[in-house]
C-alpha cells in the first residue's frame, strides 16, 4: 500500500461509517438527517459517487425529481460502473415516462452486474 493510500485510509473508513449512519437514519424516514450525513461526506469527499447517489435518493424520496436527476448525474459521472446507479437513474427515467431512456439504463445496470434482479424486474 502507498504512503499516500495509507493515509487517506482513516478518511475512507470514516466516510463508510458515516454514509452507514446515514443510510440508517435514511431507511427509517429521516430524510433531514440522512441528508446531513450525506452531504457531510461530499465535504470530506466531494466527488463520493455513493454519496451523490444517495442524495438523489433522498430528492427523489421528497418528491424533487429535478434535483434528483442532478444529483444521479452526478454520481453516474463519478461512478459510471455502478449498477445501482443506473439503476436509480432508470427509475427516474421510467417516473417521468422516458421509457427508452430507462430501459436503457436498466439494461446497463444488467450489463454491469448480470444478477442484478431489481434491474431484471424493472426492466420487465
Amino acid at each position: 500500500m502507498s504512503a499516500r493510500r495509507s493515509r487517506n485510509r482513516p478518511k475512507e473508513i470514516a466516510a463508510i461509517t458515516d454514509l452507514k449512519a446515514g443510510i440508517a437514519h435514511h431507511q427509517a424516514g429521516q430524510l433531514d438527517e440522512a441528508e446531513a450525513i450525506y452531504r457531510q461526506v461530499l465535504k470530506a469527499a466531494p466527488n463520493s459517487g455513493e454519496a451523490l447517489h444517495l442524495l438523489g435518493l433522498v430528492s427523489h424520496d421528497r418528491g424533487d425529481s429535478a434535483r434528483a436527476m442532478q444529483f444521479i448525474q452526478r454520481a453516474l459521472e463519478a461512478t459510471p460502473e455502478s449498477a445501482a446507479v443506473h439503476l436509480s437513474l432508470g427509475n427516474l427515467l421510467r417516473a417521468s415516462d422516458q421509457l427508452d431512456a430507462a430501459t436503457k439504463s436498466y439494461r446497463r445496470a444488467i450489463a454491469l452486474k448480470p444478477d442484478f434482479a431489481h434491474a431484471h424486474c424493472n426492466l420487465a
